[in-house]
């Protein structure tokens, strides 16, 4: 239990331990004040809810920056985080203590990043900072998180178009001749352009007519590395007939490579080179 004791110069300190068995205690200048922090304090230890009030004065970049290093994300997705911390949420909340962030500053964050950003924008970053105070709280760093019934923006959502046999063709017809097996591999396959830019020809069974996805390439700043999807979202195919054909002439054709698709050099094709049209 709480008590207080009366100090000089009209001074109340209430004493008491947390559930280690450490002694606390908190001064006061009001007998008022010290009676509803015992109350409160109370209550807490009843409940299991008592937080140490040091612990919430962790810098939000300071807790972040150790969550990171434990998560041990894959290097697109660190990359993508550390971009969203750094152009919405550092500037923001960096330098507050994890115990100083309450519900308002959030909102009024949130309703900040509406006036300036696309509502994806917006609600990735709030949920990244979501996150991290979720953990922070499972950590017993702070009571609650104050990421709770805050107003995001509408994410409309438009109809995908998705292109007509015919259209494909025409799509394919306009391109760089090098590229039209990748447009027909796409279309009908649906892939990722990380799962088409990654596919290795050792990932076709074209005698079997299949394709397994078994890995997928990511850029991290100016590099790209090539991530085995295995163990997660790896999948099996079937190959249409007519891909079948188009793939196998496609190889037999291509420059030496690892990859089915690649650049005139062998090298890892780039979105770009399928923005290039011939004259």
């Amino acid at each position: 239990m709480a008590h207080i004791e009366k100090r000089a110069e009209k001074r109340y300190r209430v004493r008491y331990r947390d559930p280690a068995g450490r002694e606390r205690s908190k001064t006061f200048h009001r007998l008022s004040e010290a009676r509803r922090f015992r109350a409160t304090v109370e209550d807490e230890l009843g409940l299991g809810l008592w937080v140490d009030p040091r612990a919430g004065k962790t810098l939000l970049k300071e807790f972040a920056s150790l969550m990171e290093r434990r998560l041990n994300l894959r290097s697109s997705t660190s990359e993508r985080i550390a971009g969203f911390m750094r152009r919405q949420i550092l500037p923001a909340f960096g330098s507050l203590p994890l115990n100083k962030i309450d519900r308002p500053s959030v909102q009024m964050w949130v309703d900040d990043l509406t006036e300036t950003h696309a509502p994806r924008t917006v609600r990735d970053s709030y949920r990244i900072l979501a996150r991290i105070l979720r953990e922070a709280v499972r950590q017993g760093l702070i009571r609650q998180s104050p990421c709770y019934l805050i107003s995001l923006p509408r994410q409309c959502r438009s109809e995908p178009r998705y292109l007509s046999a015919a259209e494909v063709g025409c799509l394919a017809e306009a391109i760089d001749p090098r590229y039209r097996t990748l447009i027909y591999t796409d279309a009908y396959l649906g892939l990722r352009w990380s799962e088409l830019a990654g596919m290795k020809r050792t990932s076709l069974d074209l005698l079997g007519g299949r394709l397994f996805v078994v890995g997928a390439l990511h850029r991290v700043g100016h590099d790209w590395h090539y991530t085995d999807q295995l163990k997660t979202v790896g999948r099996s195919i079937a190959l249409a007939p007519f891909l079948v054909e188009m793939l196998s002439e496609h190889l037999r054709a291509a420059p030496v490579s690892e990859f089915v698709f690649s650049s005139p050099q062998g090298e890892i094709i780039l979105k770009g080179a399928l923005t290039r049209f011939p004259p």
